[in-house]
């Protein structure tokens, strides 16, 4: 599987760039039955040449995840960071407000 990966990387790696960047395709619709289909630039050509189609260009919008994705591999995922927590006063006091606390709320229950 990595080797077939490897051999098409480069394509793969456009591709992902193209959808990051968001995507634009050409369609044909049938002007009879209204169904649309996806066509490549040479097949657009030859149905407007017949005449039978209207062409239309449709837009995908850039893939947010796609983006985020290719900077992680790119240049690693950010490093989470630790927040500090200064807590003020005297950790015995606070200790043992909590302990009368908990004491309290076992007799309570």
């Amino acid at each position: 599987m990595r080797q077939k990966v490897t051999e098409h990387l480069e394509p793969l790696i456009h591709a992902q760039i193209a959808n990051a960047c968001g995507l634009k395709y050409l369609v044909v619709r049938d002007a009879r039955t209204g169904t649309v289909i996806r066509v490549s630039e040479a097949m657009a050509r030859a149905k407007l040449r017949a005449g039978e189609e209207v062409l239309e260009v449709w837009e995908k919008h850039p893939n947010v995840r796609a983006f985020t994705d290719l900077l992680n591999r790119a240049l690693d995922r950010p490093k989470e960071q630790q927040q500090d927590v200064h807590m003020a006063g005297n950790w015995d006091e606070l200790a043992a407000t909590l302990a009368s606390a908990r004491s309290r709320l076992k007799h309570e229950v």
